[in-house]
């Protein structure tokens, strides 16, 4: 019985190169890795672009209503609560979420995420002139309206 030395078709293993199929799969493996450090790079730098965005002081052009006064529109006169609610979630427009919620928790406003990224939530028909329903986009306040 004669054995043979011949390495074709299969690697060598005492080898000292690398077969072009090995490279190749070495070359992807090596394009997969760099292009997911860049992704997370990427995305820390948006992450950090998206929360200077928000604000931690409240809208300086914010009008209070008066209690008592009627709506130009017409309906009920403006009750304390609807007041502070109207005045408050003006205020947290451009905020970030977590300070707004705390502003609007400060000052005994229930708070209500409505929407957030595009996306509108169900919501319970129930109205509450002490509470805010609020609009998020990237973890900012964009939108607010009481009930």
């Amino acid at each position: 019985m004669e054995i043979s030395n011949s390495t074709e078709g299969s690697a060598n293993p005492n080898s000292k190169g690398l077969t072009k199929t090995q490279k190749f799969i070495l070359g992807v493996f090596g394009v997969m890795v760099v292009a997911s450090v860049l992704s997370v790079v990427g995305l820390s730098v948006l992450n950090g672009q998206q929360h200077a965005t928000g604000s931690t002081t409240p809208k300086a052009d914010c009008t209070r209503l008066v209690v008592g006064a009627k709506p130009s529109s017409g309906g009920p006169a403006y009750t304390k609560s609807y007041v502070d609610s109207d005045f408050y979630g003006c205020e947290t427009l451009g905020m970030k979420e977590d300070v707004a919620k705390a502003l609007l928790s400060f000052h005994k406003v229930q708070v209500r995420i409505a929407s957030r990224d595009g996306i509108n939530f169900p919501l319970t028909a129930d109205y509450s002139d002490a509470r805010v329903n609020l609009g998020v986009t990237n973890s900012v306040i964009t939108s607010y309206n009481v009930g």
